[in-house]
């Protein structure tokens, strides 16, 4: 009885961690489509999870002044403008060089940076517009 008893536990413990949802790394959920104790299947979008601690942020160098090389792993300074006219620089690095040169001759290069909280509030929001400086000495 008793190692029937455990194997029904083993069950019960395999179908709650089949039912359990666990996210890959830590965010912030930012929209839910789904309510909570709702059936969903395998793959089903149940909310969209945003990480916030470490964000990209997006340039461009031009082609004809520096070669992808020269910038790949590149510390940078990235200025963000917050609100009341308040001025914010965060360090990080080139992570991303795209290797297509576009139409107007400058590559896209994109570089990560580390977010700070403040308040339980991220300091840096995604979308805002940013000025970045990339050291390359």
């Amino acid at each position: 009885e008793a190692k029937t008893k455990a194997a029904e536990r083993d069950a019960a413990k395999m179908a709650l961690d089949w039912r359990t949802i666990t996210a890959p790394f830590a965010g912030e959920i930012v929209e839910t489509y789904r309510n909570r104790s709702e059936w969903v299947n395998p793959g089903d979008p149940i909310l969209k999870l945003a990480r916030f601690n470490e964000l990209h942020v997006e340039g461009k160098a031009n082609a004809k002044d520096f070669d992808r090389v020269q910038l790949q792993g590149k510390r940078v300074t990235v200025t963000v403008q917050r609100p009341r006219g308040r001025e914010m620089s965060v360090e990080g690095h080139i992570i991303c060089v795209v290797p297509i040169v576009l139409s107007d001759g400058s590559y896209t290069v994109r570089a990560e940076i580390k977010n700070e909280k403040e308040s339980g509030s991220s300091l840096i929001q995604p979308g805002l517009r940013a000025s970045m400086t990339i050291h390359l000495n």
